[in-house]
């Protein structure tokens, strides 16, 4: 019984955070996004962008109106080589002066198993939007460092470049870019410097699960 008493608090916690409408600012530091590709004759290549910005809305009572806006800055782009990181923001690719940042705008969150997601939205690459669907993974952890909990967000899709006008070297390099998300969030569900211990014995997850919606 005082185990139990001393966990009441957390558990009407995560009781009132289930039935309230949550906010997720993006962590931006620990947060990027990678492309790869393959190079006819040289394996893969991949690129990495920083600095990635945006929210995740959701309302466990109200699940289709669950939302994820994400913001991805193209001047950061990183493939690891001076002239090749030049060249993807030049006009060729991402056009970067014109159109500093590409976006993705969600449209609705599916279940697909346990802390398993469909995220259907919309990408925009300068002026150009097409559909796409994010295989998603929520984890929730802690920081060791700081005992802060933490929801990780890994998210992977794949796009034609071809289909946003970035047609520069194909067939030699490829049309198709896999792409890997890992958005980190603060966990609000959770008060911060709850001990760990207790962590283990509550689990809240404050992500709905959109019962009724998987398989649509």
């Amino acid at each position: 019984m005082p185990r139990f008493l001393s966990l009441l608090p957390l558990l009407l916690v995560c009781a009132a955070a289930a039935a309230a409408p949550l906010h997720y600012d993006i962590n931006t530091v620990p947060t990027a996004v990678v492309l790869s590709w393959k190079v006819l004759g040289a394996g893969n290549s991949h690129a990495d962008i920083t600095g990635i910005t945006g929210r995740l809305d959701l309302n466990p009572r109200q699940d289709g109106n669950a939302r994820v806006e994400v913001t991805i800055p193209v001047g950061n782009i990183d493939a690891h080589n001076g002239i090749l990181s030049a060249e993807l923001k030049s006009p060729l690719f991402f056009d970067q002066a014109r159109y500093p940042n590409a976006t993705f705008t969600s449209s609705r969150v599916v279940a697909d198993g346990k802390d398993q997601y469909k995220v259907f939205g919309t990408l925009q690459i300068k002026t150009i939007s097409h559909p796409v669907i994010l295989a998603a993974k929520l984890v929730s952890l802690n920081d060791p460092r700081s005992g802060e909990r933490h929801l990780t967000f890994y998210a992977d899709t794949a796009i034609a470049r071809s289909a946003f006008a970035m047609t520069r070297f194909i067939p030699m390099v490829s049309d198709r870019i896999a792409i890997h998300i890992m958005v980190t969030l603060p966990d609000p569900s959770v008060p911060s410097g709850t001990p760990a211990s207790a962590l283990a014995v509550v689990s809240c997850h404050p992500f709905p699960v959109c019962p009724g919606q998987a398989g649509r």
